[in-house]
């Protein structure tokens, strides 16, 4: 897992807390010089381009997005505590 994350997770309500702020309170400025909280980064699911979503599942993509994004980071943050001992 490579990043530029500088801070510890010490526990992980710890970490939540700081994914929840990372994602929907910092702002990052991006390549085009505009700046946006990551969460404005996702965008929805289109049923132009799967025809096969129904409305509803295009509406709550993108907090189902968010939804898988923090279970693949929490799942990363758990292997390499174990693997790194927490340090």
């Amino acid at each position: 897992v490579i990043n530029c994350y500088g801070e510890m997770f010490a526990t992980p309500v710890n970490w939540w807390e700081q994914w929840m702020a990372f994602h929907f309170d910092d702002a990052l400025e991006l390549a085009s010089g505009d700046t946006k909280r990551p969460a404005e980064l996702w965008g929805p699911i289109s049923r132009a381009k799967y025809p096969a979503l129904t409305e509803e599942e295009e509406t709550i993509s993108k907090p189902l997005s968010a939804l898988c994004e923090a279970a693949f980071d929490a799942i990363l943050v758990h292997m390499m505590n174990s693997a790194g001992g927490g340090s």
